[in-house]
């Protein structure tokens, strides 16, 4: 099952996420300059993911801050998203959540998996 999040309930997604995941870890897997999907970070507690709408800027960003000390912190930016994608591989938890964006695409696998209740009234499209 695939679950895409509709873009008027992304920030209340992000909110969610951060609240219910943080301090869990994941894994940050990016598109990279020869097209195959490229390790940013391995193993590291979320801490933080937010979008920036920026009025009066052609480009939204979803900031991703992960990492349990500051020389461990990881910053990643993803601009102008276009689709946030949750996929669910079993137990009835998302296990990845997939970002297409202008800057590229995105992959962050969450231990443990997101339960579908993170979902819970915000508008979404089954795919």
């Amino acid at each position: 099952m695939i679950a895409e999040i509709s873009r008027k309930g992304w920030e209340a997604f992000c909110q969610r996420l951060t609240e219910f995941h943080r301090g869990r870890m994941i894994r940050i897997e990016v598109l990279g300059q020869t097209g195959s999907m490229e390790t940013a970070a391995d193993d590291v507690p979320l801490q933080r993911f937010i979008l920036e709408e920026r009025e009066g800027e052609c480009s939204d960003v979803l900031l991703l801050e992960a990492g349990g000390t500051e020389e461990q912190s990881i910053q990643h930016r993803i601009i102008e998203p276009i689709h946030l994608r949750l996929k669910e591989q079993h137990d009835g938890r998302f296990k990845q959540l997939e970002i297409q964006a202008e800057s590229g695409g995105t992959i962050i696998t969450f231990h443990p998996g997101i339960p579908q209740n993170v979902l819970d009234g915000l508008p979404t499209g089954g795919m």
